[in-house]
Parts: structure tokens; sequence; C-alpha cells
């Protein structure tokens, strides 16, 4: 597989990007923004602004890592399709009859992938799982392929105890050997811990403890911005050989497909995907008509407005 080149130029002007990042930190009382850019396989901006730890007065950079919730599941999505293919298996595959209460399933791994399967008592079944009061019986869960879509961490769970059973890989591996690896994303990882403290900042930034261990398939990769704009590029520029389609209808004109949300808007066709987590917010969106992605990491939790500037830094870019 051919690594997708991000060049390092920067293009679009720093200060007028700089000033549109600072007065959304400054509004919204977050201690630091990291951003990246990429146009066409190009870096247009890249930087952070504000503190990834405000006790000890530390400031964030490019290259400090933050929790990205589950904007995870792009890199998730992707990594488990090539490791089926390296295997010689299909996403269309049905996932071994031992990871769904060991009888012969008829959920399929894009199911999971695509967000397309359900479960009895979803809510608290999930929450029972994922936080691991029962992590070992994960292979037990009674899921079926829905008509519908259903969002749930629960699936990606699923979906990593699936493929080690089908390659002896699970989701995090694959992850690290089909995509961190051949992209060159060191910076990136599970497992880690982020550069950038998380904090509350309902009112004043309250530091707040890691909560990755909850659902690691789900939400659980640390990165920097301009390693996940790497990925866009290689999603926008085709190296991993597929384009982001076949997924499951969320409504009239808005779909779920490997890891991302799908719809139009002014911009035209949209690929995106937030990510909640304790501490931090994200956000991943590509502009699929333009050739453009943007990517934006805070290390405070619950941060409303992330797509409107995400469309503020794509706006600068025409």
């Amino acid at each position: 597989m051919a690594c997708a080149r991000v060049d390092e130029q920067t293009t679009l002007s720093d200060a007028s990007v700089q000033s549109t990042v600072e007065m959304f930190r400054a509004l919204h009382r977050a201690p630091s923004i990291q951003y990246a850019v990429v146009q066409s396989g190009k870096v247009l901006a890249s930087g952070a602004i504000g503190f990834g730890n405000v006790q000890a007065h530390r400031r964030a950079t490019p290259a400090t890592s933050y929790e990205i919730g589950s904007v995870t599941k792009a890199f998730i999505a992707i990594g488990s399709i090539v490791n089926l293919r390296h295997h010689g298996l299909k996403d269309t595959a049905r996932i071994p009859a031992s990871a769904t209460c060991g009888h012969r399933s008829t959920i399929r791994f894009a199911d999971l992938i695509h967000q397309q399967v359900s479960y009895p008592a979803e809510a608290s079944l999930e929450d029972e799982v994922l936080t691991g009061r029962s992590k070992s019986a994960v292979h037990a869960i009674c899921g079926a392929r829905s008509a519908s879509w259903h969002y749930l961490n629960l699936n990606y769970e699923v979906l990593s105890t699936a493929l080690h059973m089908a390659t002896g890989i699970d989701a995090p591996t694959s992850v690290r050997e089909y995509v961190l690896g051949p992209l060159n994303l060191r910076d990136s990882g599970f497992g880690q811990s982020p550069g950038a403290t998380g904090y509350s900042c309902a009112v004043h930034p309250v530091a707040l403890p890691d909560q990755r261990a909850y659902a690691p398939s789900a939400g659980g990769l640390v990165s920097t911005a301009r390693s996940i704009a790497a990925l866009d590029s290689a999603v926008l520029r085709g190296p991993f050989g597929f384009a982001l389609t076949g997924g499951v209808p969320m409504g009239p004109d808005s779909e779920y497909a490997d890891g991302f949300i799908q719809e139009a808007d002014k911009d035209g066709r949209v690929a995106y995907h937030d990510g909640f987590i304790s501490g931090y917010s994200s956000i991943n969106v590509l502009y699929l008509e333009r050739d453009t992605a943007v990517v934006i990491l805070a290390n405070c939790d619950h941060l409303d407005g992330l797509r409107q500037l995400a469309d503020e830094l794509m706006a600068l870019t025409l």
C-alpha cells in the first residue's frame, strides 16, 4: 500500500487562522485548541493555541497529543478493512459464530463498522460490558443485524473481538500495523498518555481522570491534528483503496460509513465524526468535493461549535 504524502508547505495566513481559532478558544474557555487544515495533500495550516496543562503553564504545540474519542472510529474502520483484506476476507464476510452467542451469526464485519447491529437492552448492556465489569463476556452478546442504524460503542468492541477470532489481530493492533505504521504516525497510539491534560470546562478548567479504558476500539486513540489530517489525505487521495461508500442511512440525506457520518451541505458532500471523551473534544471533517480536511482537537470536554469552527477554517482556503 502506497503511503499518502502530506506536503509540509503552509499556505494559509497564519494570522487569519490563529485569530479565528483564538476567538473560539476564548469564547468557550478551552485551555487549548490544536488544528490542522490539509488540501490536495498539502498542509495549509497547522498549529496550537493555549495551554496543554494549565497548572504547569505548559503551552500546547502542534506535536502535543490529545485523546480523540470517537474520531478513533475512522482509524478502527480503515485498519479493520485493510486487515481483513490482508487475510483474504471481505468486510461483507460474516463474523465468527463464537463472537455472537455461539450460534451462526448473520452479522457481517461491515454491519459492525457501519453501525447496523442492535442488541437487547442496548444502553445497560453496553455500559456493563465496556466498563470492564464483564469485558470477557463480549463474545456472549447476542447481537443481530438490523435494518436500521444503531450508533453504539459496543459495535466497535465486538468488531475488535470478531477480528481477533478471524485474523488473530484485534482492532487496535490492526490500526497499529495497517494505518499508523504505513503512514508513519509515530505520535499516535493506544494506551499511551496524552501530552495535553484533559479538563472539564463548564466554568473553570478542572483536570479530569483518564477514561479511555471504557472502549478502546471505539474511542481510545491518542493522536495529533497533523496525524489525523495525514489519515484524511490517505482517504481523500486513495491509497487505502476504498472511498467512503456503502454505508447505512441515518436520515433522508445522511449515512454512516467506515467510521464517518456523511451528508450533503453547502460545501458539497462532507464526511465527519466528532469525539467527546472525559476532558477532551474533537472533530474531523472531510470536504470530499474540495479535497480538503480540517481537524480540531481540544483538551476540554463537551465543547460545542467545533463543526462551525471547522467550516470557518475551510472557508479560509477558498
